[in-house]
């Protein structure tokens, strides 16, 4: 308001008072009600907080990035199709079609994050293609991206870090079917379950709120299986053995035909390994007592899926008894075998037994 005096031609003074906003612009300034930053493919409704009777009210935008439900009206409800910034405009009319009211908010439509899921896990048996799709959002991770057009393959019991690209702001939601999830962040720990086909899904929400989400299918291949023994008794899971005794090792390993074990790595627990291709059954000497050793066998398919097997072993501090034989006979022919050392049982008793004879 700007107040003016005015002197009369008999020297009284009035006070006047304009209203210059009204008479400069020639309308009325009001508020339009609404979110200012909105999420592409949503709603958003819009208003002006106090109508006036008898003003015909109509809205438009700047740039036709949305649709209204309806352009007439106090209110109208907008959706938002896509990203990018416009200016809504609300004018009133009176029934002369005379502009009495406007208002505008400016409006930015922000784009839905796309979350890209990347691994360094891989499977001897898949490649993965590299992913060329466009998107809106930051740049895609280098790591190597999922093949959409399948299922990328896993272990049985395997435990793989998946890792979510995305905004610095966003928070991000996994969800895991075939395995057992574990998330931190944009990542996320998977010990995948039993052979079959499970999921991994990420859904990224900015700090805008607005969700984007990433699916992907997962194919769980089956793992190979270490079985191994030591003879005589192949079933036991922990043997006692004296000092410089040799303990033969009995392979039971298995696999699909489908993808075959191609590795076989053992590990006596005293420092020594061997690695075959082939199935064997090594023959390995402990000297070193009184020690408890862990060997372990672990065998590796054609898709680089392992699996271990251990075998507790206790050495004795005593030597055992030497055994003096022929070391080959023939068919039904009869030999006699005897101790090296015999009254010098010192590593236990000994009961005589024999296979194949």
């Amino acid at each position: 308001m700007k107040a003016t005096l005015l002197k009369s031609l008999f020297g009284v003074f009035w006070l006047l008072c304009i209203n210059v906003g009204a008479y400069a612009i020639g309308y009325t300034t009001i508020t339009i009600n609404g979110k200012a930053t909105v999420c592409k493919n949503s709603t958003a409704t819009y208003s002006t907080p106090s109508p006036t009777a008898g003003i015909s009210y109509t809205w438009t935008m700047s740039s036709p990035i949305g649709s209204f439900s309806t352009t007439y009206g106090a209110s109208t409800t907008v959706l938002w199709a896509s990203p990018g910034t416009t200016t809504l405009t609300l004018q009133g009319r009176n029934s002369s079609g005379t502009l009495k009211e406007q208002g505008t908010l400016a409006i930015t439509v922000a784009p839905l994050p796309q979350p890209s899921i990347s691994t360094s896990y891989r499977v001897g048996c898949q490649t993965f293609p590299d992913d060329t799709t466009t998107h809106e959002g930051p740049p895609l991770p280098t790591a190597p991206l999922f093949d959409d057009k399948g299922c990328p393959k896993v272990c049985e019991g395997s435990w793989v870090t998946y890792t979510a690209s995305g905004a610095g702001s966003s928070t991000f939601t996994w969800t895991v079917s075939g395995g057992t999830a574990y998330p931190s962040g944009n990542t996320c720990l998977v010990n995948w379950g039993a052979i079959g086909i499970g999921n991994i899904s990420v859904t990224e929400t900015t700090a805008d709120s607005c969700q984007g989400s990433k699916s992907v299918c997962i194919e769980i291949i089956g793992k190979p299986h270490a079985r191994f023994g030591a003879l005589p008794d192949t079933t036991l899971t922990s043997i006692n053995i004296c000092k410089n005794d040799y303990v033969i090792f009995v392979d039971h390993s298995y696999a699909t035909s489908s993808s075959p074990i191609v590795d076989w790595y053992w590990d006596f627990g005293d420092g020594t390994t061997y690695s075959s291709s082939t199935s064997t059954n090594p023959t390995h000497q402990y000297t070193t007592p009184p020690n408890n050793y862990v060997a372990f066998l672990v065998v590796k398919n054609a898709c680089n899926c392992t699996d271990t097997m251990w075998l507790n072993i206790q050495v004795n501090e005593m030597e055992g008894v030497k055994i003096s034989c022929a070391s080959v006979v023939c068919d039904s022919s009869h030999a006699t075998y005897s101790l090296d050392n015999p009254g010098s049982l010192s590593c236990g008793s000994y009961d005589w037994s024999v296979m194949g004879g």
